[in-house]
Order: structure tokens, then sequence, then C-alpha cells
């Protein structure tokens, strides 16, 4: 798919005219020879802020090693994607004198002028739930298999709106959401500066809903996230466990496929500002009490299920932390990958 392709020219010419493409680049395929693949491998950025301004302005290259394609494109990983993403999703220019995220929104989702008084971090009700005289409902076309995803109940003031394209089944969006009875935690600088998109907050307002609810079996309610690839999960579930951190609850737990998913973890963590420390298991002896008063703390499902059928150690490492009174979330992450088999010929209580 390089642009010099003489069989995708007249495709390229047509995304240039609607997108900005920023990059197109061909890597080396020998270079994943160790890995037991040779395809070439084509690196692709493109902004949906405008069409392409010129074509020469756009890098490329071909047969580029990892390193050398990483030093082509590292000039864009230095730009501030999120304001160009507000930039985009507003439909004007971003300046200088503007704060990013600053003022609020009108029925369409545009943002109105505010003065300089009112910068986001300083206004009054950032943050504030706004409760609309009826839900806002979805536009459904007929005969579309999808619809535009829009946040219809949980509608906070100064939330940015997400900088993807979202939707969701025209059938899911037929129905409407719960009506929201929860108040969220956040703290308003980070829905101002749209660290946490209105999806996102969304997530976090109608998980914090389910964990106020407790079942007839005495049971504390639990919440299902589905979103898709690009929505940020991880994010959503660190927004909703500062959520709870700013009504005192200190200790948390997040359960992943893989260790190495803890780069993830405090990427999320940082990107919401969640003044936790991560607590990564596999760094602690098993047996070994952790000192650490507060704080998330990091493992796996095969981590936890090491002799489970026996004395659980990595298992009571992690609930002799929590104690007898924990009150905190505990967020599964990559739940397809749980596999109660290994618990269950002796303990009934622990299928997730």
């Amino acid at each position: 798919m390089a642009l010099d392709r003489v069989g995708f020219r007249d495709w390229w010419k047509k995304i240039q005219e609607r997108y900005h493409v920023r990059a197109n680049i061909g890597m080396d395929g020998k270079c994943y020879g160790k890995f037991g693949t040779s395809f070439d491998n084509q690196i692709i950025v493109i902004d949906n802020d405008g069409p392409t301004p010129n074509e020469a302005d756009v890098i490329t290259g071909s047969e580029l090693s990892p390193h050398e394609a990483y030093q082509r494109i590292a000039p864009l990983a230095s730009e501030d994607v999120s304001a160009r993403s507000r930039r985009s999703a507003c439909g004007r220019p971003d300046t200088q004198s503007e704060a990013p995220g600053s003022g609020e929104r009108n029925g369409k989702g545009l943002r109105l002028a505010t003065s300089e008084s009112s910068h986001v971090s300083q206004a009054e009700g950032i943050g504030e739930l706004l409760t609309p005289a009826s839900h806002r409902a979805t536009e459904i076309e007929a005969g579309t298999v999808f619809s535009r995803y829009r946040v219809q109940k949980a509608i906070v003031r100064g939330a940015e709106p997400h900088p993807a394209n979202v939707v969701e089944s025209t059938t899911m969006a037929s129905v409407e959401p719960p009506d929201i009875t929860y108040r969220h935690h956040l703290p308003p600088e980070l829905i101002s500066e749209g660290r946490v998109s209105d999806l996102q907050v969304e997530d976090t307002i109608y998980a914090g809903q389910a964990g106020e609810t407790i079942l007839p079996d005495g049971n504390r309610r639990g919440h299902w996230n589905g979103d898709g690839t690009g929505i940020g999960k991880g994010r959503e579930a660190y927004a909703f466990i500062y959520d709870q951190f700013q009504q005192g609850r200190r200790k948390h737990v997040h359960i992943s496929a893989s260790h190495q998913l803890v780069a993830d973890a405090e990427r999320d963590r940082d990107a919401v500002g969640l003044p936790l420390r991560i607590i990564h298991q596999p760094r602690l002896k098993p047996g070994e009490s952790v000192a650490a008063e507060q704080g998330v703390f990091f493992t796996t499902y095969t981590m936890l299920a090491q002799d489970f059928n026996g004395a659980r150690p990595r298992f009571k490492q992690l609930t002799d932390w929590l104690g007898k009174d924990f009150d905190g979330v505990i967020a599964f992450d990559e739940s397809q990958r749980i596999r109660p088999r290994h618990m269950h010929q002796r303990c009934h209580c622990c299928h997730m």
C-alpha cells in the first residue's frame, strides 16, 4: 500500500482528498524472520483533520528496519495528539490563547466561546452531571447495521468528545440506557483537560452506579465493560479506580492475562493522574508480605492460580494485603482468559 504503488495510486488520491496522510513507510519483513514470518509491513499514519496539504510532506520510506522506521516517524510522536483530536472533533483550529478543553458545548457538540476568567480548571460546574429534559436519542438511519454512538444520559459538563469515531449496532442503539443515579467523583481537571472522554466518563458513572447496588444474595453488583478496540478500556478502568480513590478507597486490584501488560497499566494510571503506585506481584517473593498501605495490586490469573488446591501462596499474598475489610475495585482485565478449571476441584467459591 505504498504511495508509489501503481495499483493504489487512485485510492490514495481519494484518501488524500479527504484525510491528512502523515506517513506511509515500508518495513522489511526479514526483520521478523526469527518470529516465523517474513512478510513486509507498512506503517501508515493518517489524521482526520482535513485533506493532505502536500503529498511531498508525507513521510515515506521502504525496506526499513524497525529502528529506521522509528526514526522516520519519531517527530509525529512528539505532537500533541489529544489537542489535534479535539480540534478535529470541534471542527475548528486550535489557538494558543485557548486552554485545551475550555468552554462548554451546545446541543450539537460544539464548544461555546468563554472568557479567560472562566478557565476550565476554575469554571463552575465542570464535571457536573447534566440532566436533560429527555434522554438524547440516537439517530438511526433505516436499513443500516451500525449507528453512531452518543452518550444519552450520562452527560457531563465540559467532557470532551471521544477522539475516535464510535459506532454500535442499531439494535443496541434502539435500547434506552438506564437512568443515572450515581454522581462521579473524578477531579474536574481530569475531564476539562480531555484525559478521559465523554464515553469514558459515561463508563465510570455506570460502573460506580452498579457498584452501589447490593444484590438479593448479599453480593455487590459488578460492571461489565464490553467496549471495543480504541475506546480505551484500560483508561476507563483506572478512571473508575480514581473515582473510588476519591471516596477514600485506597486498595485496588488489577488482574490481567500477562505480566507484560503492567506497562499498559502504568500508562493508563499516569494518563488519568491516579496518585497510587502499582504493586507488581512478580516482584514480591512468595509468602512475602506487602508493606504498602495503599496502591493497585497488579497480578495475573495464572499467578493467582498457582498451587490453588494447596497452600495458595500467591492468592493468600493478595488476600492478606487486602484484609478482611477490603472495599475497593477488582478489575478483571482480559477476562476471557480466566481459567476457573484450575481452581474448581476444591473450592466452589472462586468461579469469577
